[in-house]
Parts: C-alpha cells; structure tokens; sequence
C-alpha cells in the first residue's frame, strides 16, 4: 500500500467515525480533563449565548465543544465575557 492509497484509508476511516458520531447537549462536564481552558468553569461555559456539546459515539463521549454565540468574531478570549 503506497502513501496516498494509506492516507484515503486513515481519512475513510475517519469520516466513517464522524458519520456516526451524535451531537448531544451536555450539563455538566469535568472542565478538569480540558487540556486547553481548565480555569473555565462550567457555569461561565453555561451562561446565556453559551452552550456545551459532545461527540457521542458507541454510547461514550469522545469529544467536548464548548459554544459562544457571538454578534462579532472574537479576536480573543477575553471578548467572550
């Protein structure tokens, strides 16, 4: 198997898991497992204009979302509060 005949394969394989991945609307998370914004607390990332999603797959959540509805695009975190 020659190099781009594996890189369809990883990417085939990777959109398989996204086709049947579920999009569902969290409560509560542990924000302690965040590798990137762990000081945010799950009230702050619950307020209003602001939601928590996870990527359901086999029953297990493989992935967390956290989203801010914004009228402008953010230019840094601070402009979300």
């Amino acid at each position: 198997m020659n190099k781009i005949q594996k890189f369809r394969s990883r990417l085939d394989n990777f959109f398989g898991w996204v086709k049947v991945t579920e999009l569902v609307e969290l409560d509560d998370i542990d924000i302690y497992e965040d590798p990137v914004r762990p000081e945010l607390s799950v009230e702050w990332r619950k307020e209003y204009g602001r939601k928590i999603f996870g990527l359901k797959y086999k029953d297990e959540i493989e992935g967390i979302i956290c989203i801010a509805y914004t009228n402008d695009t953010p230019e840094s975190e601070k402009n979300l509060i």
